[in-house]
């Protein structure tokens, strides 16, 4: 799961050169059960250096998603206002409190039934196959 922040205007993403990816990555933090296992997945991937932070579960007061405090206390830890994030997720059931916060919800869609459990809730804005997909779009198109 990774939160974009949408303070970056979305005009100026939409005429980046080549896709979202340009104007976006560098807005990115990313939320998993721990820091040190997430620095080494997005390291190994080359992608460290585009993450503004990680959120664990410590931090969390060990409330896991989809416990709706744990999106809160996301939020407060990095001054973002849930009207201008998409969240970005591959469990459906875990997109529906950052919804009900505010935010834009993606899913990523797997063969896993459990994870599609919540795929046709209203809540869940946006749906692509891959992370690689949604950051090549030449714009968002949420609902």
């Amino acid at each position: 799961m990774f939160i974009i922040s949408t303070q970056v205007s979305y005009s100026s993403a939409a005429n980046s050169p080549g896709s979202l990816k340009n104007s976006l990555m560098e807005n990115m933090s990313i939320r998993m059960a721990q820091k040190s296992h997430a620095k080494n997945i997005l390291t190994a991937m080359g992608a460290w250096e585009f993450f503004t932070g990680v959120f664990d579960i410590k931090q969390a007061s060990f409330q896991a998603k989809p416990n709706p405090s744990s999106y809160k206390v996301f939020c407060q830890q990095f001054n973002l206002n849930p009207k201008h994030c998409i969240f970005v997720e591959d469990m459906s059931e875990n997109l529906l409190p950052a919804a009900d916060l505010g935010m834009q919800t993606v899913l990523i869609r797997t063969q896993s039934k459990r994870s599609m459990k919540y795929a046709d809730d209203r809540r869940i804005h946006m749906q692509v196959d891959s992370v690689h997909e949604l950051l090549e779009m030449k714009e968002l198109k949420i609902t």
